[in-house]
């Protein structure tokens, strides 16, 4: 069945070359159009799905454990808190620093738990956390003082 030529697809059909009387269907005109534009759906559904995918940083090392009071980033807590004191590395310069109050996730021994970073440690490398009294002694024995540890950004 012939369709009419529209002016986008005339358009199209004389850049090919073709007359107006060229026997060129409508499917054989739109057939280069037609993939651009689904080539140009896929791209952009691939790039959403990325953009909405968490990208997994994960960092890790050595957790210890310090008495909180004021933290670095302006807070009194305490001992029974589920926080953090993250390196100085990663926590950042200003006051309160970047990334302060951010949520972490931190498993190890087979355990997982929530905290807020709160304060800052001047004294653990990059990836090493020192956690509230309570926090670490949802991980470990505290006479055991110190144990390894993944932990990661809670979204």
């Amino acid at each position: 069945m012939d369709m009419p030529l529209t002016t986008r697809n005339k358009r199209d059909h004389q850049v090919r070359g073709h007359s107006k009387s060229h026997p060129c269907t409508d499917e054989q005109v739109f057939l280069p159009t037609t993939k651009m534009f689904f080539s140009t759906i896929f791209v952009a559904s691939v790039a959403a799905l990325a953009a909405a995918t968490p990208v997994k940083r994960g960092f890790g090392g050595r957790a210890t454990f310090y008495e909180t009071g004021l933290g670095a980033c302006g807070e009194w807590n305490n001992d029974s808190d589920y926080i953090v004191a993250l390196n100085s590395e990663q926590y950042g310069g200003g006051y309160p620093g970047p990334e302060c109050f951010k949520k972490i996730q931190i498993s190890a021994n087979g355990q997982t738990a929530t905290a807020t970073i709160m304060d800052e440690c001047p004294t653990c490398s990059y990836g090493q956390l020192d956690l509230s009294p309570s926090l670490f002694n949802h991980f470990a024995n505290p006479d055991d003082g110190i144990f390894e540890m993944t932990w990661d950004y809670v979204n």
